[in-house]
């Protein structure tokens, strides 16, 4: 607003100071303590006439101030800690300043617009987001994600998704939704989504309907006339599937926004492996939007790619993305197994010489559905079956001939 003419702030400690940044990029002129965490953007280099060095300066208007402990009504635990420096305005300072930038509001405005144009500059998105990557990622991380960066969306190959629809009417419409929010959707992806519910439940139709009509391009839909198992149906869509890269959407997951777009990245880099995968939040309570994950989430962490690991856990679990050509090499899931057909593919394709990466990311949300296929109590006692049979079949292939023991 015109009439606004300066930020004034002069509390004992702004951290950062979210209202102070608001001000100095908008070009406003500030008048603050030089004390705290605004003092990251309130400071800008300038190069030296002679010397040709640069040094930071202030460029907003400074009230001395003196420190002292934070008073004891003012604790509190957590947020303001009991040892902590308050910094105290002096009032003559402050006045004196005031004054200042009042009578020479110009001279600050001119300041604060070129604070304004290297805050622009500086502060951007995606420096932060390095920043913040570095203080947490190691170099080869960090060398991962440049290359990936390089890689343009128009580079990626076709992605088919396969998704089995079966009493999901809890969780259709989000699901929808997720997907088709993801950043390579429309340009990158077919959606093959095949129904195996009874003809008479609609619902889950009339939902999926709405969106093949605004993505026709996009989602395959076709409903089945029974129901012959997820296996089947995934089978039945790979082989129904154009995209060089394939992965599974199951009703009740939710990914990253960036998820496919993450994943298909990783396998034009890693030219050698045929599968990634990555770590998901683990939730309890059904349709956990991505934005709405809590920073404390349970995370479901997988192991680094081995063999070894592999007979341990199924380590694509939820959200893998994979090369439609390792089923030339390895044929399809094992429509016998209601529950283990995918790790038993895995196992199957690793024991034959593919190898898969770990995406470093947090790219999925897997709900622990208690009426879901591999997590109803009631199935355990059959689950647990086909997974020793499946452990039984590939244990000496994965072991290589070891005398290792590897306990399921």
């Amino acid at each position: 607003h015109p009439k606004i003419k300066a930020m004034v702030n002069l509390a004992h400690g702004e951290g950062y100071g979210l209202p102070l940044f608001e001000a100095a990029y908008s070009g406003l002129p500030v008048l603050a303590t030089d004390w705290s965490g605004h003092l990251d953007f309130l400071y800008k280099p300038v190069k030296h006439k002679k010397s040709k060095k640069e040094k930071l300066t202030p460029f907003f208007a400074k009230v001395d101030y003196d420190l002292s402990k934070i008073p004891k009504e003012a604790v509190w635990n957590g947020v303001l800690q009991e040892d902590s420096m308050w910094a105290n305005p002096r009032p003559g300072s402050y006045k004196m300043k005031l004054r200042e930038v009042y009578k020479q509001h110009g001279r600050y405005k001119s300041q604060a617009k070129k604070l304004q144009k290297y805050i622009l500059s500086r502060f951007t998105e995606e420096n932060q987001k390095r920043l913040m990557l570095e203080s947490i990622f190691d170099e080869d991380f960090l060398a991962a994600v440049d290359k990936a960066a390089k890689i343009k969306v128009d580079d990626l190959p076709k992605i088919s998704l396969i998704t089995s629809v079966f009493k999901a009417d809890k969780h259709i419409e989000q699901l929808m939704e997720d997907v088709t929010s993801q950043t390579i959707f429309k340009e990158k992806c077919e959606w093959i989504i095949l129904n195996a519910n009874d003809k008479k439940d609609t619902f889950e139709d009339e939902v999926i309907q709405k969106y093949v009509e605004k993505y026709p391009d996009n989602i395959v839909y076709k409903r089945l006339e029974a129901d012959p198992g997820i296996y089947a149906i995934w089978n039945q869509a790979i082989k129904m599937s154009t995209g060089d890269f394939i992965t599974n959407v199951n009703c009740d997951d939710r990914r990253r926004p960036d998820a496919f777009e993450q994943q298909a990245k990783m396998l034009v880099l890693n030219s050698d492996m045929d599968l990634v995968y990555s770590d998901s939040y683990f939730v309890r309570e059904p349709n956990q939007r991505w934005n709405n994950i809590n920073a404390n989430t349970q995370r479901y962490d997988f192991k680094q790619f081995s063999k070894e690991a592999l007979l341990r856990q199924n380590l694509p679990h939820n959200n893998p993305m994979w090369r439609k050509s390792i089923h030339d090499k390895n044929g399809y899931f094992d429509e016998k197994y209601k529950s283990a057909a995918d790790w038993d593919f895995w196992l199957r394709c690793a024991g034959s010489g593919s190898k898969f990466v770990k995406h470093p990311e947090v790219l999925g949300i897997y709900y622990f559905n208690p009426e879901g296929i591999s997590t109803n109590p009631e199935h355990s006692s059959w689950k647990k079956e086909e997974e020793k049979e499946v452990f039984a079949k590939h244990k000496d292939a994965m072991l290589n001939n070891n005398k290792q023991e590897i306990i399921l």
